[in-house]
């Protein structure tokens, strides 16, 4: 009788100390979380208003990293800013749904996502940034939302058949008006050559 209270006292023993731990891992996993949003989201909420405001091209210098810019032009920083502001309008609302901290030597770096809600519609913000001298610095920026992809429904110009936005107006092969074909393509009945 002894040794199953010894045996049972073990078994609760080493379950206490395992529901310690899984509650320590989950603390620190929250307190890691709320670290790096409050780390991060400031840095995103700012180039959300630089792009409200239209200062944002002069983000390009001061919050990006050398990696960045040697994948993304300052122009193709401009016209990311561009898309965003004309695409999905003014950012009302975000919330953190992924984040990774990365240590390679002295070097760290933090993979994050938002999910976000926009003015015109939604999207994923996701970033990756680098710690360089005590602070964050962009080294991938992107937005992923439905609202860019809406130009990509192609259609095919009435008079050359070349592959056009949706929102085009002309072709641009042609030139022609891409209208109602009823109005805008020539009746060749009653017509004699």
């Amino acid at each position: 009788m002894r040794s199953r209270t010894i045996v049972l006292g073990i078994i609760l023993a080493c379950g206490g100390l395992l529901f310690v731990a899984i509650a320590a891992c989950a603390g620190f996993f929250f307190f890691a979380f709320k670290n790096m949003d409050a780390a991060l989201s400031p840095k995103i909420d700012a180039l959300f208003a630089a792009i409200d405001n239209g200062t944002f091209s002069g983000k390009y210098a001061a919050e990006t990293t050398a990696e960045f810019k040697n994948a993304t032009s300052h122009e193709q920083w401009d016209q990311l800013g561009s898309a965003i502001k004309s695409r999905l309008g003014r950012l009302k609302a975000k919330h953190i749904t992924r984040f990774n901290v990365q240590q390679f030597n002295a070097d760290q770096f933090a993979d994050v996502t938002y999910s976000a809600t926009f003015e015109k519609g939604s999207g994923d913000i996701v970033a990756r940034f680098r710690g360089v001298g005590g602070e964050w610095r962009l080294v991938a920026f992107r937005v992923n939302s439905p609202e860019f992809l809406k130009d990509l429904a192609a259609k095919a110009c009435p008079y050359c058949g070349e592959a056009c936005p949706a929102s085009a107006k002309i072709c641009p092969k042609c030139g022609k008006p891409l209208t109602d074909q009823s109005k805008t393509k020539p009746s060749t009945k009653g017509s004699h050559p």
